[in-house]
């Protein structure tokens, strides 16, 4: 997608690679729901670490991966129950969602971000709450081929 398809993404966000096949999804400033994000890609798939906090944002992200491989997104990595990092959870269709036990509470208790007069507005867009189905409450090692 282009820059117009998301208004509030100023310059799209650019991938970083930071070691063979991890990359840092490098978002421009705009307000003051930016997230660090990033994807690891695989033989047999990807591992998104955290969505975005808006639709745009999400999709922009997604479109970015997309232009790096075309492996499907397999796994999304909540590091944290904020917005910032959960809120497009709902955009990564088929993907297994994991998160902490406490996180995904959290989530739940919050629920789909919205505008409240505390902060500036922003526009989130069509988002619907996604609660990671695979918890842990201890440890979890998560393998991308044979990184762990």
């Amino acid at each position: 997608m282009s820059v117009a398809a998301h208004p509030d993404v100023s310059v799209p966000g650019r991938p970083e690679e930071v070691a063979d096949g991890v990359f840092a999804y490098v978002q421009s400033d705009g307000s003051w729901m930016i997230n660090n994000t990033g994807f690891l890609v695989a033989g047999d798939g990807v591992t998104a670490v955290d969505a975005c906090s808006t639709e745009r944002r999400t999709r922009a992200f997604l479109d970015t991966v997309r232009g790096v491989t075309r492996r499907p997104v397999r796994t999304l990595v909540n590091t944290n129950h904020h917005p910032d990092h959960t809120a497009g959870n709902g955009l990564f269709a088929g993907a297994t969602i994991v998160a902490h036990d406490n996180a995904r509470e959290q989530m739940r208790a919050m629920g789909v971000p919205r505008n409240t007069g505390t902060w500036t507005d922003i526009e989130y867009g069509d988002l619907r709450l996604a609660l990671p189905f695979l918890t842990f409450a201890d440890r979890l090692t998560l393998w991308a081929d044979d990184l762990r």
